[in-house]
């Protein structure tokens, strides 16, 4: 994939390019999410999001940082038709905006609620209010003000490579709990190869050659070949040599077919407590090497990723709006900005959430325990927003909220979502408001009412496309994870398995191969001045394969017992800018031993030979064959 120059005269049209084609299309098949027009005008760019002190230097690095970014990731989706080539809709035409209450043609587009001396009663006894508190609106209210510079943490900004950044995540602790846990399945599975020839092939596992194996994972991500047979990517004729002068096809199924994250002995006795105990304290790893590895931005969004898996598992779930439909449920929170993954909890069915609050609110809870009295802004569903919730979060810990709210919530008066009251019309808006919280319902088509409440909006402000300035934050807020989770599906690590544990693993090498993009592009960005050249995700993916497989590829090109043909597909792969040639063992002495018939004459020949192969064949002088060292 070619390089991406990224100057000033493009970063407009890469931002706009990603929020209205990306972001669109990922909330598409969101569950019970209600279709809004995407509309774009860069505010997630908020200079809010930015130190204080140091406003102008560090607002101008961050925006750098993402917009190349938007610019490589909008390049890797599927291209939609231009804003300019879309059927034109039927806006009303705002003639006037006065005290925040937009009129049009005389006709005012805020539906007012009635109600006694301004208070209008929910069905359990809420109170709401009719009329905000014009004092403050139009003002950025302290709640708002985050004063935390989006990036990486100290210990990742040090991290340039994409090896390096990858190890950010999948650090040495989880690679040697896999080496491990992994040879002791192998050590198990031995007993049933006994033939000598599979010798080679049950061999105990080394680190070199483990991080081969992710290598092999990750080039098949990249180049989309995650779901081919085997037969077909280990063939040079199909998919070149890489594959094969890695490992071969049979060592590479019986790794993977050995992969283990536990200690088995034990998993039974675990698994009384904890459902997820087979892959469990790896997963504790990379999500702690997450939160500490990056700082996010003032916009985070809370979602749920479903993993494709059909196979046995004790959590597994049917959501028929989702691609996969049948799946492990993982809910998960994203910075909005870059779509780095920042926290997330496995579903794992009933029994796995207290008795005394619901799942909604559990789930949230622990989410967003990295990030409490930061003053961020979490966009939600509405599978998660209720009254009570938003309500915590603002007082307890400090962070604001809005999201899409289910019109059933006894909360909600039922004037407020009644689609026939004052016979409302097709884009009025009705506001409520309580304390530091504002409601909003607004009538999409004539049998559709949206409503959303947010903490961090106080005020009843119309935008120009007569939509309400918090249903635009929520459009504009609420696809990071589903954008997160299309970026895994277009280059995914997830192989064919009927192993549920295997099916997070690949999901974790998926999280890990995003976020250490996110890092290294900032990385990247921070430290050059100017122009600069970053590369695309693909090719972020190949040079970390290229980096992982090295050393083993180096290791296996002195080994004794391998073909010529193989050795000139490692050499092939390594290439003349590693002296590839040069790494070759010195020419060996003809090996002289006991007389011994000749391996290749035929019985009739029965010729005698003291001259042994490398590989250890008695060889006669009519199958000798001389060459240099170059050509071996």
């Amino acid at each position: 994939m070619p390089e991406f120059l990224l100057t000033e005269d493009n970063f407009l049209s890469a931002l706009n390019k990603f929020s209205e084609g990306d972001i669109e299309r990922s909330c598409l098949a969101e569950e019970d999410q209600v279709e809004f027009e995407e509309i774009s005008d860069g505010y997630d760019s908020d200079p809010d999001l930015d130190y204080v002190p140091d406003e102008d230097d560090l607002l101008q690095e961050d925006n750098n940082t993402l917009e190349a970014i938007k610019e490589i990731e909008a390049s890797q989706f599927v291209s939609t038709p231009s804003a300019s080539k879309r059927v034109k809709r039927n806006r009303p035409r705002i003639s006037k905006v006065l005290n925040n209450k937009a009129v049009q043609d005389g006709d005012k587009i805020v539906c007012q609620i009635d109600g006694e001396d301004g208070i209008v009663v929910a069905n359990n006894g809420f109170l709401w209010e009719t009329e905000c508190n014009t004092s403050v609106a139009g003002k950025t209210p302290t709640k708002n003000v985050v004063h935390i510079r989006a990036g990486p943490s100290s210990t990742a900004r040090q991290a340039y490579s994409p090896l390096e950044c990858f190890q950010l995540f999948f650090d040495p602790e989880i690679v040697g709990i896999v080496l491990q846990c992994t040879n002791e399945e192998i050590e198990l599975q031995k007993k049933n190869y006994k033939n000598k020839n599979f010798d080679g092939t049950v061999k105990e596992l080394c680190l070199e050659e483990l991080n081969a194996l992710f290598g092999l994972i990750i080039l098949a991500a990249a180049l989309k070949d995650n779901h081919l047979n085997t037969t077909l990517m280990f063939d040079n004729t199909f998919c070149g040599d890489r594959y094969k002068a890695t490992m071969s096809e049979r060592r590479f199924k019986f790794l993977i077919n050995c992969l283990r994250f536990d200690n088995k002995t034990t998993r039974e006795d675990r698994q009384k407590t904890d459902k997820f105990s087979a892959i469990t304290d790896i997963w504790k790893i990379l999500l702690k090497n997450c939160r500490s590895s990056y700082k996010p931005s003032k916009y985070l969004t809370i979602d749920e990723q479903l993993v494709g898996f059909r196979g046995r598992c004790p959590f597994r779930m049917y959501i028929p709006s989702k691609p996969n439909k049948y799946g492990i449920k993982i809910l998960m929170m994203c910075d909005n900005s870059t779509k780095y993954m920042v926290d997330a909890r496995v579903h794992l069915g009933k029994g796995s959430v207290p008795k005394n609050i619901s799942s909604a609110e559990f789930y949230v809870n622990e989410l967003i325990s990295s990030i409490e009295m930061s003053n961020r802004n979490i966009t939600m569903d509405k599978w998660f927003t209720s009254v009570p919730l938003i309500q915590n979060l603002l007082i307890k810990k400090k962070l604001s909220v809005v999201g899409a709210v289910k019109n059933n919530k006894p909360e909600l008066p039922s004037e407020f979502v009644d689609k026939k009251y004052k016979n409302r019309k097709i884009g009025t808006s009705a506001f409520l408001f309580r304390d530091d919280m504002t409601a909003v319902s607004y009538k999409l088509n004539a049998n559709k009412i949206v409503c959303l409440l947010s903490s961090m909006h106080h005020d009843n402000t119309i935008s120009n496309s007569g939509k309400p300035k918090i249903l635009m934050v929520y459009n504009e807020t609420k696809g990071a994870v589903d954008s997160f989770d299309q970026m895994c599906h277009n280059m995914n690590c997830h192989r064919k398995t009927q192993r549920w544990p295997m099916c997070i693993f690949y999901n974790m090498m998926n999280i890990s191969i995003i976020n250490a993009y996110v890092v290294f592009a900032h990385n990247a960005v921070r430290n050059s001045r100017g122009m600069w050249k970053l590369m695309s995700r693909q090719d972020f993916l190949l040079e970390l394969h290229k980096q992982l497989t090295k050393p083993w590829q180096e290791r296996r090109m002195i080994q004794q017992n391998i073909s010529r043909n193989l050795k000139r597909s490692i050499g092939t792969v390594l290439g003349a800018k590693t002296g590839w040639p040069n790494i070759l063992p010195p020419p060996q002495p003809d090996q002289k031993g006991e007389r011994r018939y000749c391996s290749f004459c035929d019985c009739k020949k029965r010729r005698m030979t003291t001259t042994y192969c490398s590989c250890g064949k008695a060889i006669c002088g009519e199958h000798q064959i001389k060459m240099c060292p170059e050509c071996n």
